[in-house]
């Protein structure tokens, strides 16, 4: 495992808020019996493994977060940098502020909305965490198009009817048709970093809370390991940490380190009443208050035409019925690959898989064969039974991508963008591979929301 650089104090310590005990996710929520939970749970995406400080945000953890919950939840790679500033903005604190606070984070993502990557201007690798904090270098357009991905609300997670280690577990199962992963803000034991076997067991190091640096991290799921159960964690270091970047915490770690005063556990949802939300934000920050003006009217009121002052009309004309702002749309090439990932057994590790399974060990996540094309998009070599291996995630879920674009769009010689769903897996699964290629179809098509006898593939784009 390559030496990874050390968290910086990128968090500001939670001040107690008597808010937090309204937006409890127990009550909002309930809880589930925990003997019915599974041994193995993630919502995470698979699209993104962010490391900070090779992205130029050494202190942005509270925007790494939140826009790696919300990519799991939408489907859309998210610009932290645009979320940082948005954050500090909402802060009233200068741009070269290092480090933010957690629950700021996540209320920009209420006021403010998400700005999905590719429409980023500039990134933090290229212009510096300071350069891309300053929300006045952002051209004002994109906020109309990152308030269409707003959420609506967050909700505390530690505490409720179990320890705070299942009270997350319950949080994230009870939500799992909408994939809400967990924000975590703590104390950042230095040990954690250089735990080879990835499985943080019982570690709070030596040092007070106040010597560590504090740190704004993600829970997306749990595994088993020797019967006990261990919540996955990303926390924004890369590959080069724990397990392809995942860091496996026990209950008497969370326990311990949630206990500490100034930590948290928070989940954002798109359920929620936003406006409660913006009018609190606005009363509690007003010197923000001009700059969230924008989103509560975007919520009482409909948009209209911007039209020249004139003096009044006897007989004004009938105003014209406002036109609302047409929904982002769906990028369901994605959605079908990430499916496909899902079918084909890609699993982080966890009990069935300790290692991972072999699709998550290839990096292929599509189990695609060695040849020219997996050849042609990076695959580095291939396993006995000749599927390709990709030197990473990113690689081979591109190559998949890139399989299904082609299908999709007539650059294919094995499919033909006519082909529905049930002769576009007769093709990739065949059943003379021992699959089941009907199943398959009709599996992806539920999930997609469209009849795997008659969606084309050419709709994918």
């Amino acid at each position: 495992m390559k030496a990874t650089k050390p968290i910086q104090n990128g968090l500001k310590p939670l001040t107690p808020d008597k808010r937090d005990k309204r937006y409890l996710f127990h009550r909002n929520f309930g809880a589930t019996t925990l003997a019915n939970l599974p041994g193995f749970y993630s919502c995470d995406a698979g699209m993104t493994m962010p490391d900070q400080n090779a992205d130029g945000l050494p202190t942005g953890c509270t925007a790494v977060t939140t826009t790696d919950l919300a990519t799991d939840q939408d489907l859309v790679e998210y610009d932290p940098g645009y979320t940082f500033a948005q954050t500090l903005r909402l802060q009233g604190a200068p741009p070269d502020q290092q480090g933010a606070d957690m629950r700021k984070a996540l209320k920009s993502a209420i006021a403010f909305g998400l700005l999905p990557k590719h429409r980023a201007p500039f990134t933090a690798k290229e212009k510096g965490q300071t350069y891309v904090a300053n929300y006045l270098l952002w051209p004002r357009a994109l906020e109309l198009e990152a308030i269409e991905n707003a959420k609506s609300a967050y909700y505390g997670v530690a505490t409720g009817p179990y320890d705070a280690f299942d009270n997350i577990r319950n949080a994230l199962w009870l939500n799992r048709a909408h994939k809400m992963g967990v924000s975590i803000g703590t104390p950042w034991c230095f040990s954690w970093d250089a735990n080879a076997r990835a499985r943080i067991e019982g570690e709070l190091s030596n040092h007070t809370a106040a010597a560590m640096s504090w740190h704004n991290w993600a829970i997306k799921g749990w595994c088993t390991v020797n019967g006990e159960p261990y919540l996955l964690a990303k926390t924004w270091q890369g590959r080069n940490i724990g397990a392809a970047g995942w860091l496996y915490f026990d209950r008497e770690t969370i326990n311990r380190v949630l206990k500490i005063q100034g930590s948290g556990a928070f989940t954002i949802s798109e359920d929620g009443n936003r406006l409660v939300f913006l009018l609190g934000t606005m009363l509690e920050s007003f010197p923000s208050l001009l700059s969230l003006l924008p989103s509560l009217v975007n919520i009482l009121t409909v948009k209209q035409n911007n039209s020249p002052t004139v003096p009044p009309a006897p007989t004004p004309p009938p105003a014209p019925t406002p036109t609302p702002a047409p929904k982002p749309r769906r990028d369901l090439l994605r959605e079908c690959c990430l499916l496909i990932q899902e079918y084909e057994g890609w699993f982080a590790p966890g009990t069935k898989f300790p290692a991972g399974s072999p699709s998550y060990r290839r990096n292929n996540p599509g189990n695609l064969r060695y040849g020219p094309f997996a050849k042609a998009h990076g695959a580095a070599g291939k396993s006995s039974n000749n599927f390709a291996i990709f030197p990473n995630y990113n690689t081979g879920f591109a190559a998949l991508m890139a399989l299904v674009r082609n299908a999709a769009s007539g650059k294919s010689s094995s499919y033909k963008p006519t082909m529905t769903l049930l002769a576009f897996f007769s093709v990739y699964a065949p059943s003379a591979d021992d699959n089941d290629p009907t199943a398959y179809a009709k599996w992806v098509g539920q999930r997609l929301g469209v009849d795997y006898k008659t969606f084309k593939i050419s709709e994918l784009i």
